[in-house]
């Protein structure tokens, strides 16, 4: 599998990077400004840097700038650092399979609802994405979605991106369901359980939100 990490500038905790680095292979990893000093810390060596460096550390800029490739951009620009990263992979000839973020959800409510709402070029180009931190797992899809029973994450909430999807049908699920319409403002699909070793999510129209969480 073709599959990518991005490493962006919110909460990164050592031991979240260690894991998905562990857990998975990747082909290519890009780190975007500040999500570099979390590269450093795990000794990473990212293909691409990204970013306008407002900050990121210096020292370690300038020392990475020895050993890999940079893509600086202006401080006063149009679209955060992970968003010209999004663009970057989207614009490659070949594009990943999936797509895995670490550091894009953090103590900046701006910056995670932006970040969640950039999964959408993934969803509707039918690349698998997550953004990933100590207490959940997050992705959005356009068509149907497999969760797969693991000890890391107890909860599975569905939210709508769009003003309604429709024909949603679950199972496996402590809560299944049959053409349930998810409507935007309304929290019917929070804290589900996966009871079978995988869940499918199935639904006719829309974009959906799909969070796993810890607790």
């Amino acid at each position: 599998m073709n599959r990518y990490l991005v490493v962006t500038g919110g909460t990164i905790s050592k031991k979240v990077l260690e894991t998905v680095l562990s857990h998975y292979d990747f082909q290519k990893i890009i780190a975007c400004d500040k999500g570099l000093e979390s590269c450093q810390e795990c000794d990473i060596l990212p293909d691409l840097v990204i970013g306008d460096f407002d900050s990121a550390k210096k020292d370690i800029v300038a020392a990475y700038r020895e050993k890999t490739e940079f893509l600086d951009l202006d401080t006063h620009k149009d679209f955060t650092d992970t968003h010209v990263a999004i663009s970057y992979i989207m614009e490659q000839e070949i594009r990943p399979d999936e797509v895995i973020l670490v550091g894009a959800i953090g103590t900046r409510m701006d910056h995670t609802l932006a970040n969640i709402g950039l999964l959408k070029q993934f969803a509707e180009a039918g690349i698998q994405a997550y953004l990933i931190d100590e207490h959940n797992r997050i992705t959005m899809t356009a068509h149907r979605h497999i969760v797969n029973r693991t000890d890391e994450y107890r909860y599975v909430s569905l939210l709508p991106y769009t003003e309604q999807v429709t024909g949603v049908t679950l199972q496996g699920f402590y809560y299944n369901a049959k053409g349930l319409i998810l409507k935007l403002g309304e929290s019917i699909g929070v804290s589900n359980e996966l009871i079978a070793e995988c869940g499918v999510i199935e639904f006719e129209s829309g974009l959906l939100i799909v969070i796993e969480s810890h607790d």
